[in-house]
């Protein structure tokens, strides 16, 4: 039974990509369609002191080397990274890796804000 369970595990590893979404702070939703920017930022402009505060991340994992600014990969981020409130997305990090027959990529979406809003303010508890 658990070797049915494993070779299941890595059938679904190789039927499409790995998504994963890691929240740093909470903001309120937005609707699903949302439209968002596709920015250029550097690592100053999403520190403490920067334009964009970052909201979190979305990761795709492939077992493909495939392309971060594809038409399916937006499709894959935009409904994630307005559900954790962001307005603009980054491409932090892009690897793809080819070894003969064995390949892959990873792709992390910064999601991101700008810094420019009023801070929420404290609510009772």
């Amino acid at each position: 039974m658990r070797s049915a369970l494993f070779i299941l595990a890595l059938t679904s590893l190789a039927c499409g990509p790995m998504i994963s979404v890691q929240r740093l702070s909470m903001h309120p939703p937005r609707p699903e369609n949302c439209s968002l920017q596709f920015v250029s930022a550097d690592v100053a402009s999403m520190s403490p002191m920067g334009e964009w505060e970052v909201v979190g991340n979305v990761v795709i994992q492939e077992s493909d080397v495939s392309d971060p600014y594809s038409e399916e990969y937006r499709e894959i981020v935009r409904p994630r990274a307005c559900a954790i409130g962001g307005e603009a997305v980054t491409i932090a990090q892009a690897t793809g890796v080819e070894r003969g027959r064995h390949s892959g990529s990873a792709t992390i979406y910064s999601v991101l804000r700008p810094r420019d809003r009023v801070p929420n303010q404290p609510t009772r508890f």
